[in-house]
């Protein structure tokens, strides 16, 4: 997605400082695994789906190395810093950072452990969740006879879908060059609402004989003229943004990107926007793919797309004959070698930028949290600006961040400071409630380069501090009146995978395999107890209701809000729980499980109170309403 922001802050250069870094041996490149469930795209029949990766897993100990769970096997090759062992014998992420028990290896600050060497990371990885993507898109550019940007806009077009932008920005991901359509409109352009979007792209594909037939492949970017009457209020909450929607007519699922004219600057603001909405709807068409969405992450809160990781660039990319524009594009590859994330930045040009973990920090309501920021530069400088802004999607509360110095440096290190809210007395709880901020580097007024998200959860001492009911407090030092985090409840360490369990004495839960970094526990016990008065639907838990017997089964949970449904629970490779029955496929929900779901299409036709969606590219799935 896209958004705009203008930002004051000043410049402080001069004498040059460098990066500490450890001395590299040999570095081993294994892949990077991922986990998750991804949100939704923006509109109104947006929903939940997911898919995260069945291959490469990770567990943690040092132990382990050497003494792999049962079913897992040594990574191959063995990498000192990896965790050491995979579900499949296959190469392991690799942590990230130092791991001296492992090592014996401390790496220095900025720096992150990669193979057996320490490398100066520039960046975290956006994760693959595994929904597919677009490898050969066919753009459909859609523009108005009365704009007088059509014609640039469509050779603009040319360049992003087959001259190149493509495969340099995100060949790495799985995008190459793909081909360009053109659809020159000549009726009033719709409001500015999403809903009012999508009925005008139905009557289009109803009517317009020159609108290109449905395929998968096809991403459908919408351009509004400069004199669109709704172009004041759509840049002001979003300016461009890339979903889907449901073709009622031909009972399918079209990717589309809507673009505005905000500032009236064809190349760096309509044309960079359009870019960004292009690399994001092709490596993640249906938002489950390369997103941060979802996962435990500040950056899930800054939009989380490829396109968002670089989106504080006020500079931009512009084709071999300086002609066209769009925007640096997040690598992953070159964020984890230490160089300029932001790509395919020019060589000689320098780039700073504000690393800091973007794991979500637990704090407890009332307090100030400081988080680590670390200065990186592409090339000696004296140091920069950093301006704080709270993030804008999905957050619970607003933490009005703080600097505890306005500039840093390469290497140096300053604090985002973080407010947590207190919840006031009659208010409901805030346990795992979520805050996070935006932090940006500039070298001048004009000139912003890399950012970090950063992010806060609220603690808790009690269940009853929990906001989510299907949630319980997990204290970690074990003692009473310790200070724990809100999150799903963990079964024994020696529970079995899918065997009952219980939070509230009932043993009406059932242990679902998960990966836990603590290394205590292995399975979520997937229970809630009873919810209030008046509930309705699953609740984020495996109860249709609150009466009594209302529970799905075991080995079953429960989705679903209008028309909640029980579902089988499968395992996603294939042992413990088994796989799914013909016709229906295992709907992934981490690396471990999923549950069993029908697959539908234009001669399958769902159960009662249950639609057809798109799950993966080539597969619809039946979900409840």
């Amino acid at each position: 997605m896209s958004q705009s922001f203008a930002l004051p802050c000043g410049l402080a250069l001069g004498a040059a400082l460098s990066l500490a870094a450890c001395d590299p041996g040999p570095a081993d490149s294994p892949s990077s695994g991922s986990t998750g469930v991804s949100r939704t795209g923006s509109g109104t029949t947006g929903r939940t789906t997911g898919r995260t990766s069945t291959g490469s897993g990770t567990t943690s100990g040092a132990a382990l190395i050497d003494g792999c769970p049962a079913g897992w096997q040594p990574c191959r090759p063995s990498n000192l810093c990896d965790y050491g062992c995979s579900i499949d014998g296959g190469a392991c992420a690799d942590q990230l950072t130092a791991n001296n028990a492992q090592t014996g290896v401390g790496c220095d600050a900025g720096a992150v452990c990669e193979g057996t060497s320490c490398l100066t990371g520039s960046g975290p990885q956006v994760p693959n969740q595994m929904g597919g993507v677009l490898s050969q898109p066919n753009l459909v550019i859609m523009t108005y006879d009365a704009d007088p940007n059509q014609a640039a806009l469509e050779n603009w077009g040319v360049w992003i879908a087959d001259g190149g932008f493509l495969p340099t920005t995100v060949g790495q991901y799985g995008v190459g060059n793909g081909t360009v359509q053109f659809v020159r409109l000549s009726d009033d352009p719709p409001g500015s609402s999403d809903s009012q979007i999508q009925q005008y792209l139905q009557t289009h594909f109803d009517t317009d004989r020159t609108m290109p037939s449905y395929t998968r492949s096809n991403l459908y970017e919408l351009f509004l003229p400069t004199d669109w009457a709704g172009t004041a209020s759509f840049c002001q909450s979003q300016g461009g943004y890339h979903t889907y929607f449901y073709d009622g007519s031909s009972d399918t699922y079209p990717v589309y990107a809507v673009v505005a004219n905000c500032r009236n600057d064809l190349q760096g603001d309509t044309e960079v926007s359009g870019s960004h909405e292009v690399v994001e709807a092709t490596t993640d068409p249906y938002v489950t793919s390369w997103t941060f969405d979802d996962t435990p992450n500040a950056w899930a809160y800054i939009g989380g797309e490829l396109g968002d990781m670089c989106e504080s660039n006020s500079h931009y990319y512009l084709s071999p004959d300086g002609t066209e524009g769009g925007q640096y594009i997040w690598s992953n590859s070159a964020a984890l070698a230490g160089q300029v994330p932001c790509q395919p930045w020019p060589d000689g040009v320098l780039y700073v930028d504000v690393l800091a973990s973007s794991a979500l920090v637990p704090a407890m309501p009332g307090t100030t949290v400081d988080i680590p920021l670390t200065g990186w530069a592409s090339a000696p400088v004296d140091s920069w600006a950093l301006v704080a802004q709270d993030a804008f999607f999905g957050v619970d509360f607003q933490t009005n961040p703080g600097l505890s110095e306005a500039s840093l440096s390469p290497g140096g290190q300053v604090m985002a400071q973080l407010n947590v809210p207190q919840a006031l007395p009659g208010e409901p709880a805030l346990g795992g409630k979520v805050g996070a901020a935006w932090i940006f580097s500039a070298v001048s007024d004009t000139a912003y380069y890399g950012s970090a998200a950063v992010g806060v959860t609220v603690s808790c001492e009690t269940n009853g501090d929990c906001s989510n009911e299907a949630y319980g407090c997990t204290v970690g030092d074990g003692g009473a009146g310790g200070v724990g985090s809100c999150g799903y409840n963990f079964c024994d360490s020696s529970a079995m995978a899918f065997s009952t369990c219980s939070s509230a004495g009932n043993d009406d839960g059932v242990c679902l395999p998960f990966d836990s970094s603590s290394g205590s526990a292995v399975e979520i016990c997937n229970q809630a107890g009873s919810l209030g008065v008046g509930a309705t639907g699953c609740q984020g838990a495996r109860i249709v209701d609150a009466g009594p017997g209302a529970y799905c089964e075991p080995t079953a949970v429960c989705e679903g809000s209008a028309s909640p449904s029980c579902f089988s629970v499968c395992s996603v490779t294939g042992s413990a729980q088994g796989t799914c029955p013909t016709k229906q496929v295992c709907y992934a929900q981490g690396q471990y499980y999923g549950f069993c779901v029908h697959e539908c299409g234009t001669t399958t036709a769902c159960p009662v109170d249950q639609k057809c969606y798109p799950y993966e590219l080539g597969v619809d799935i039946c979900y409840p309403n």
